[in-house]
């Protein structure tokens, strides 16, 4: 793959991050997530180093199409570039992981159902051997 050349506001910490991790003896298969970041930076004229809400949240509504799994990949990646900004002093938004949708529903039992569950326990003969 054809190293990136960071361009954004953040290219240098983009940059350092990466050789720490590297010097971590980490093998970074997700830096296409701070490839993705700083193209979106470039791209909207984001001229401030830090990271808002607005900011994030808007880079990460880009990725809309992706599964839930892959979105978690990049907002966990992101997140440990967020730690290595804020030990420099930048400030920068963490978002949450975004939850997979549950169509689970559970199934609540009325009383009178409890009842007859209970009734019909009640009503079984267990014939138990003797040994």
């Amino acid at each position: 793959m054809k190293e990136h050349i960071y361009t954004s506001i953040l290219k240098d910490e983009m940059a350092g991050f990466l050789k720490i991790r590297q010097s971590q003896g980490f093998k970074d298969r997700h830096r296409y997530v701070l490839v993705s970041l700083d193209k979106y930076l470039a791209s909207h004229n984001v001229t401030e180093k830090s990271l808002t809400a607005t900011v994030v949240d808007s880079w990460i509504a880009t990725l809309k199409g992706k599964n839930t799994k892959t979105i978690n990949v990049y907002v966990g990646f992101f997140n440990s570039f967020a730690k290595h900004l804020i030990l420099l002093g930048i400030k920068v938004f963490t978002p949450e992981y975004v939850r997979v949708r549950d169509s689970y529903v559970p199934y609540i039992f009325s009383e009178s159902e409890i009842c007859a569950i209970f009734a019909a326990a009640d009503d079984i003969n267990l014939h138990i051997a003797k040994v």
